[in-house]
C-alpha cells in the first residue's frame, strides 16, 4: 500500500466518525459540513507537500468529498423518508439536497 493510500484511508475512518457523531448528537449541517472541509483540505495539504505524492493531492481531494458527500446524502435520504409524508415528497426533494451539501461546503453557510 502506497503511503498516500494511507492517508486516504485515515481520512475516510475520520470523515465516517465526524459522520456519525454528527448524525447521533444531530449537529448543525453548516458546522458538520465544514468540519468535513477542513478535514478534506488538511489531508489534501498534506499529500500536497509531499514531493513523492504531491501529484496525487487533487484524486484524494476528491475521492475524499465524494465519500464524505454520499455519507452525508445517504442520511439525509433517510432523514427525509422518515419524516415525509410519502414518496412524492421525497421525489420534490430530488436534488436539492446535492446543491445544499455543496453550497454549504464551497461557501460555508446555508444556501439563501
Amino acid at each position: 500500500m502506497k503511503p498516500v493510500e494511507l492517508i486516504e484511508g485515515t481520512a475516510k475512518s475520520i470523515l465516517e466518525r465526524i459522520h456519525s457523531l454528527s448524525a447521533e448528537d444531530s449537529l448543525d449541517d453548516t458546522e458538520h459540513i465544514r468540519n468535513i472541509r477542513a478535514v478534506i483540505e488538511g489531508a489534501e495539504a498534506y499529500i500536497r507537500s509531499t514531493r513523492n505524492y504531491s501529484q496525487d493531492s487533487g484524486r484524494v481531494k476528491e475521492n475524499l468529498y465524494q465519500f464524505a458527500r454520499d455519507l452525508w446524502l445517504k442520511h439525509a435520504e433517510q432523514i427525509r423518508k422518515k419524516f415525509s409524508e410519502g414518496e412524492d415528497a421525497v421525489q420534490q426533494d430530488e436534488g436539492y439536497a446535492e446543491y445544499y451539501y455543496d453550497h454549504i461546503y464551497h461557501e460555508g453557510n446555508y444556501p439563501r
